[in-house]
């Protein structure tokens, strides 16, 4: 059945046809300017209600099908902008939203995506839990809420030098999340990162 209104019944896609005209995809990529950096990303899709509805279930309430829906998504992506990488990693969910959830939404989306290409998924950020909830948050606050959330975890520090890797998140709004973790790939020894993302929001 479709994901969205639950009505059609489909042969291989995850939404109808009528429900897909609700979701505008994101063509080509985008960009953070940060002081002197800028940084560029991908997401499959804007942000619109339907994506916040399907966010929600794949977050909150384990339906795991939304989740391989948007897999696929950034897969279509990879492919389409010809994306080559070594190594899958992803923003980690903060440990008291993993307790909640049962589960780090990041990562599930990244064990689907390593199933297609085989890659080896790096569990090498690591997240802080005194950081505040990012969604209650001003686009000031949120930067920084999260300057020092993040750290590299150094068993990994050989295998990631000189490498290509794919950074995945949910949602990037002011791009906070998505630059700090790139920082820690990139200060790390990576030699290209690429940030994919299911959705690009505004504040």
């Amino acid at each position: 059945m479709c994901l969205i209104c639950r009505k059609d019944k489909l042969n291989k896609d995850f939404i109808c046809l009528c429900c897909e005209k609700n979701i505008k995809s994101k063509e080509g990529s985008s960009y953070i300017k940060i002081e002197e950096e800028v940084l560029k990303y991908y997401s499959t899709s804007y942000y619109s209600h339907e994506i916040r509805d399907l966010l929600m279930r794949f977050k909150y309430k384990k339906d795991f099908n939304v989740g391989r829906f948007f897999a696929y998504s950034i897969l279509e992506v990879i492919d389409k902008q010809h994306i080559e990488f070594d190594y899958i990693c992803y923003v980690p969910a903060s440990k008291s939203g993993i307790k909640a959830r049962g589960y780090d939404q990041s990562k599930i989306l990244a064990s689907i995506i390593r199933e297609y290409n085989n890659k080896t998924i790096l569990h090498c950020i690591n997240r802080n839990n005194n950081t505040r909830e990012q969604k209650t948050l001003s686009s000031e606050e949120r930067w920084e809420n999260l300057k020092e959330a993040f750290y590299f975890d150094n068993r990994f520090k050989d295998k990631i030098k000189d490498k290509k890797v794919i950074l995945i998140d949910d949602v990037v709004t002011t791009g906070a999340t998505v630059y700090y973790c790139y920082k820690q790939l990139k200060n790390n020894g990576a030699k290209e990162i690429n940030i994919l993302t299911v959705a690009k929001s505004k504040l």
